[in-house]
């Protein structure tokens, strides 16, 4: 064989240096143009110290689509822990954005802890994402398999049959009775309030719902939202169903309840929705609502039992203790950049038979 020449030699390395090149350019784009890759935060919830990664994630996934057709994937790799109030948050958003934006993909990469997995299997998250996966729902761990969802566009509780038939025979017919009560309220809420004065097709009018039941603890947790304007906003808005006097009643409400607190105070605003609300319609049938909601659960003593709304910035919570009702209302985070889309009520019930146990 005859040998090549220096000047052969490097031009055979010049070509396979380009072709290399070539080959980690068509990577690069394969793996990077088409996919936006959107780290999730390692704990899933509406707690003050995992709020503001959530919401963070979730605007930076609606500011990606931009209504062009585009592919995002997010990384579970990290996440360990997923909350009922967080995970739903998270699913509404997702099955929204599925919605609202047809010719964006959707995609993940799957977490490594084997209860995670197994909750966004569960919810349906993972198949909003594209991971079809089959599981036996059977085999999941207890923590997991209590985990009923649900969803709608409009006053019906046929919707939410399952989650019902999931605790009916944990709860005593006045509990379930209070419960049915709290989560109608909230469904006529949505399909009055919630998305008045947005543009947007009926099918992504829609509230979400959770159940949990927590054995170990002797807890059900019920989570509801939808994802409209919120209740801060909500106040404020006019139309012609709204009483004549309501916005001078709702600025002398604040002004009276401000000592300490400031003008942009979301939970200020959620507990007049709560005491003064009710009144803000002409419509008699109508203005129950948020009242219902928070007191639906007044007949349980002990302090085990609390309702829980936030909206916007802000967090309200109902507490009975001792037949009395013990409220708060704080910021969801001392950053007020977060903010969470819509409406959020979270009920949390201790089951009986935990209670006579121990």
């Amino acid at each position: 064989m005859k040998r090549l020449s220096i000047k052969q030699k490097r031009r055979l390395i010049r070509l396979s240096l380009k072709r290399e090149k070539r080959y980690k350019n068509r990577s690069a784009k394969h793996t990077s143009d088409n996919w936006i890759l959107l780290p999730v935060p390692e704990q899933i919830g509406m707690h003050p110290k995992h709020v503001g990664l959530l919401t963070s994630l979730i605007e930076r996934l609606y500011e990606k689509a931009s209504g062009n057709s585009v592919r995002i994937r997010l990384d579970f790799s990290k996440t360990a822990k997923m909350y009922s109030d967080g995970t739903l948050y998270l699913l509404a958003c997702l099955s929204d954005f599925h919605s609202r934006f047809t010719r964006c993909r959707l995609s993940m990469i799957p977490p490594t802890d084997t209860i995670v997995e197994q909750v966004l299997h569960q919810t349906g998250i993972a198949a909003l994402l594209g991971r079809r996966k089959q599981f036996d729902s059977d085999k999941f761990h207890r923590s997991v398999r209590y985990w009923y969802t649900a969803h709608g566009n409009n006053v019906n509780l046929e919707n939410a049959k399952d989650i019902f038939d999931s605790f009916e025979g944990s709860l005593t017919p006045e509990l379930s009775r209070s419960i049915y009560k709290g989560v109608s309220e909230a469904m006529t809420n949505c399909a009055h309030h919630a998305y008045e004065g947005l543009n947007l097709e009926i099918s992504c009018k829609k509230w979400w719902m959770f159940s949990r039941e927590d054995k170990a603890n002797g807890e059900l947790q019920v989570v509801f939202c939808d994802l409209g304007i919120g209740i801060p906003k909500s106040l404020f808005r006019e139309s012609e169903d709204v009483a004549d006097d309501w916005l001078s009643r709702l600025k002398n409400f604040l002004a009276q309840h401000m000592a300490g607190g400031k003008a942009d105070d979301d939970a200020l605003k959620i507990k007049a929705a709560i005491e003064i609300g009710r009144t803000r319609t002409k419509l008699q049938h109508r203005g129950k609502g948020l009242k219902q909601m928070v007191s639906t659960l007044d007949e349980i003593g002990g302090g085990k039992a609390f309702v829980e709304i936030i909206s916007g910035n802000g967090l309200f919570r109902h507490v009975t203790r001792n037949k009395k009702s013990v409220e708060k209302g704080l910021p969801l985070s001392h950053n007020k950049k977060t903010s969470v889309r819509g409406t959020m009520i979270h009920w949390s019930i201790p089951l009986p038979n935990h209670e006579d146990a121990s």
